[in-house]
């Protein structure tokens, strides 16, 4: 969801910058307002999913970002395209650590796991450790079958 939407911003931003009549500067703090709030909510959005649960955290996330893409939408001047954005980030920081929790206790991330042991697990081994666990599992075949 955040590279699609990177990548929608990425491509409206000209044709926004031309309509509202943005500076060159604020064209830059509508991407960097939203990095930002991402990186610095990410954890607290984890946490928030401890707190809440997951589903509530989810949905909670899924509200906030349509509400945000609707006042984005509706924009008036690169102040209130800046906020929207940000808000959207606080949205899509609740919205990641319950998918990839889920992404993490699905079946095809077991299938692609080398380890037999589960709670030995890192609880970084989220999206992106199923390549290197693929590799390792691939070796470990290649080891028994020597």
């Amino acid at each position: 969801m955040a590279v699609l939407d990177a990548s929608v911003t990425f491509v409206a931003l000209p044709s926004a910058q031309h309509s509202l009549g943005l500076t060159v500067t604020t064209r830059q703090w509508v991407v960097t307002a939203y990095t930002l709030a991402l990186a610095g909510l990410l954890l607290l959005g984890g946490r928030l999913a401890d707190r809440l649960g997951a589903r509530h955290t989810l949905l909670i996330g899924v509200a906030g970002f349509a509400l945000a893409s609707a006042a984005g939408g509706a924009s008036a001047d690169g102040a209130m395209l800046i906020a929207a954005r940000t808000v959207q980030a606080w949205a899509l920081a609740d919205i990641a650590p319950p998918v990839a929790g889920r992404v993490k206790a699905s079946p095809a991330y077991a299938v692609t796991s080398a380890d037999p042991v589960p709670e030995k697990k890192s609880s970084a081994d989220g999206l992106s450790g199923s390549p290197p666990q693929l590799l390792r599992a691939r070796t470990k075949v290649r080891r028994r079958g020597q």
